[in-house]
């Protein structure tokens, strides 16, 4: 029994079900956030790209470093590998479907979200490299795209809040997402110095990394403080601070379930976070 729910957690994690479902949650608590009416066609093309997205980054980067990396997550994704295309092609079919039932107004965001997205994962035409090979850029790139599709597509779409309002919980989810994708520069490290991509880990180092995760997490919880009902803010801030602690025992010698469920997972704090604050 246990190996067949290991199997199936990897399969979650490993087919990138786990975080498109984070995606998708996070963008269905946000129309809450920004006082919207929740629409659940976004709600479904924010979990089919972001599925569809991370297949393809998945495809194409595993196939750049399985020649030289041997980790037990590298092993993982080869093995599943026939299972993530099948995966790629059912999300592809989930964005169509989804996107044409979302007005037109939202749809300069999402161009830009999806260039940016699919030119993280394969290189741009005659650059011959990702976004995501361009030192230091790679994090704030899925800050900055996270934030965008997160907050300001259901804002534009529903939002009642000030524009001042919205633009401040864009910063505030930057930099939320920033402060967990942080530890991931760390996982990564071995693999980005042998493609020679410069990354803030490798520059700073485990222990100032992680110091500036912690403080971007106090920096969104003082936005939160301006932006957010107390109540909501409240619940956030602790939240926060439960992360932070987590964040404080990454190390490149932990297992990869502590990124990819773990630091991941967050995203569902947040998430569930923001409906209590609502409730209360």
């Amino acid at each position: 029994m246990k190996q067949y729910a290991k199997i199936a957690l990897d399969t979650i994690l490993y087919t990138n079900v786990y975080i498109a479902l984070a995606a998708a949650f996070l963008t269905y608590s946000s129309f809450y956030l920004v006082q919207g009416q929740v629409s659940w066609a976004t709600t479904g093309l924010v979990f089919f790209a972001t599925w569809f997205i991370y297949l393809i980054h998945r495809i194409i980067g595993i196939a750049k470093i399985e020649s030289f990396v041997h980790t037990i997550r590298v092993k993982k994704i080869t093995t599943l590998r026939q299972l993530n295309y099948l995966f790629s092609i059912v999300s592809a079919i989930g964005i169509g479907i989804c996107a044409f039932q979302l007005p037109t107004q939202v749809y300069p965001i999402l161009g830009a979200c999806a260039i940016t997205s699919i030119f993280y994962a394969i290189p741009i035409p005659f650059f011959k490299k990702r976004l995501r090979d361009i030192h230091y850029i790679k994090i704030v790139l899925i800050s900055i795209t996270w934030s965008l599709v997160t907050i300001a597509i259901p804002w534009v779409l529903s939002g009642t809040v000030s524009l001042l309002a919205c633009s401040l919980l864009c910063i505030e989810r930057a930099v939320f997402i920033f402060a967990i994708t942080l530890p991931f520069d760390i996982r990564d490290r071995k693999v980005d110095k042998k493609q020679s991509v410069n990354t803030i880990s490798n520059t700073l180092g485990t222990r100032n990394t992680i110091y500036l995760s912690c403080l971007s997490l106090m920096l969104a919880s003082a936005l939160l403080i301006c932006i957010a009902p107390i109540t909501t803010s409240g619940i956030l801030i602790l939240t926060y601070f439960l992360i932070a602690a987590f964040i404080t025992r990454t190390s490149e010698k932990r297992s990869d379930y502590f990124y990819t469920a773990g630091l991941d997972g967050s995203i569902f704090l947040i998430a569930i976070a923001i409906l209590l604050g609502r409730i209360f």
